[in-house]
């Protein structure tokens, strides 16, 4: 017995073979190396620990527990990020606690004469300060608003794609740390966000009840939405292309459906602009500013994106030509007349916009800072660079989701509103190709990343299940 052991051994005994299965241990610590010097480690073990109990464990009441994570992360995001109001968002708070004063004299500055439309954010802020007088108080609005947004995530992605996929990718957002961060910083964008798309689930409504009470609610609070932070026109404009290319031949030729759609979105985009008129207007007769809600400089904008030295990011050099409209329309064209200078910034752009997941923070006044985890003192640049690592993890996961979805899933994309989303983030990607960017530009359209993203992820999840047959049918 014992001898014909020993003969088996001695047949398998491969040298090749064992020094293959003991160098394996090489590739697998260079491995380990490279993810834990580039903070990618954690967020991927967090990833594949969100997908694996997820899918292990099916719990009636994951509604619940997916809002309550998310509402408790955000807490503590304030709590050890908290980052004071710098910049634009400082600018505001102090306006705002002005124009509670009755002091309308911020309107008056540089700043609010260039762009009078920042006034919307200002009448938010004022009216929430006058319910609690706190930053705090406007910071845990902000996480309402975002698990608003948790929430929409899992119902559009339940809705379109499943209820699987829907679990991970809203889990994976109330852990995003780009959108914890987020709430630490009074800005425009949560709430605003959080109308918007809750602006596009009325029109979306439209493609199985089409009603024109639904054009109207939409309308309204997009409005409203584009008070805080005008990125309306976008919305607008990708559901306009998203009616017209669903359009058949026999709509146009043999129904008035198309006349309808006309007739519906004409009224949708009358209301939109009736709320924004409505507001701006109040300003100048309230004389608390002469301009309404009005863009008094629409190509500084343009100027900064179209700034190949800095990857079309803020640059206080280009500062000599603001206000100056003369100065600024040469410089673009300037910019945008040499080819290779503008592909490279595209390509720039696309890499640190769109596909970089990047988590904007502040805090290099808290280079020597060190804060307790767990009863450790840890280096606060530490646990950021941690953190900021998670976000790239996750970031990139939701776009190589998006990408896989997209060529492996077109159909299903093309035959449900994941088109609308589809055409919403083309439209935003192209936008911000010749504006200004700002990592926390990403915030809204980071919604439908999400949501796109989880076509791909559930195709994958799939094909992973499935891996065995695969093998088998190749072999």
């Amino acid at each position: 017995m014992l001898k014909n052991k020993l003969n088996i051994f001695k047949n398998n005994f491969k040298l090749d073979k064992l020094f293959m299965n003991v160098s394996l241990v090489i590739p697998v610590f260079l491995s380990l190396v490279f993810l834990i010097s580039n903070n990618l480690l954690l967020g991927l073990l967090l990833i594949v620990s969100i997908i694996f109990v997820i899918r292990k464990y099916k719990g009636k009441h994951f509604v619940l527990y997916l809002l309550l994570i998310a509402t408790l992360v955000r807490i503590a995001g304030i709590i050890v990020f908290n980052v004071p109001q710098t910049s634009d968002f400082a600018v505001l708070l102090e306006a705002a606690r002005k124009f509670n004063l009755g002091d309308y004299s911020f309107s008056k500055s540089g700043y609010f004469a260039m762009w009078p439309y920042q006034t919307g954010f200002v009448l938010y802020e004022a009216l929430m300060l006058k319910i609690v007088n706190s930053e705090l108080f406007l910071k845990l609005l902000n996480i309402f608003y975002e698990i608003g947004l948790t929430y929409f995530i899992y119902k559009t992605v339940k809705a379109l794609v499943g209820e699987t996929p829907a679990r991970i990718v809203s889990s994976l957002y109330a852990v995003f740390p780009f959108s914890i961060y987020s709430a630490t910083v009074i800005s425009n964008h949560h709430l605003s966000a959080l109308l918007s798309y809750l602006s596009i689930y009325f029109l979306l409504k439209n493609n199985k009840e089409d009603k024109l009470s639904n054009y109207i609610i939409a309308s309204i609070i997009l409005g409203l939405s584009n008070v805080l932070r005008p990125e309306g026109i976008v919305i607008i404009f990708s559901y306009l292309l998203y009616r017209v290319l669903k359009l058949t031949k026999k709509d146009i030729l043999k129904s008035k459906k198309w006349l309808i759609t006309v007739v519906r979105c004409s009224i949708f985009v009358c209301f939109y602009s009736l709320v924004n008129m409505g507001v701006s207007t109040y300003l100048v007769k309230s004389n608390i500013n002469e301009d309404g809600l009005k863009n008094n400089n629409p190509l500084w904008k343009f100027v900064l994106g179209t700034n190949p030295d800095t990857c079309g990011r803020y640059d206080t050099n280009d500062e000599i030509y603001l206000g100056d409209e003369t100065k600024e329309l040469e410089v673009i064209k300037e910019r945008i007349n040499n080819p290779y200078k503008v592909s490279k910034l595209l390509l720039c752009k696309t890499n640190n916009f769109v596909l970089n997941g990047s988590l904007e923070s502040s805090s290099g006044i808290y280079n020597d800072k060190k804060i307790k985890v767990l009863g450790l003192e840890v280096a606060y640049k530490t646990l950021e660079d941690s953190v900021s690592g998670v976000n790239k993890v996750i970031y990139g996961f939701m776009i190589l989701g998006l990408v896989v979805g997209v060529y492996l899933k077109k159909k299903d994309i093309l035959n449900s509103n994941l088109f609308y989303f589809y055409i919403l983030f083309i439209t935003n990607t192209l936008v911000y190709m010749l504006i200004e960017i700002q990592p926390r530009y990403t915030y809204f359209i980071n919604v439908t990343v999400f949501i796109l993203g989880s076509v791909g992820i559930n195709k994958l999840l799939k094909l992973w299940d499935n891996r065995h047959k695969i093998i088998k049918i190749k072999n």
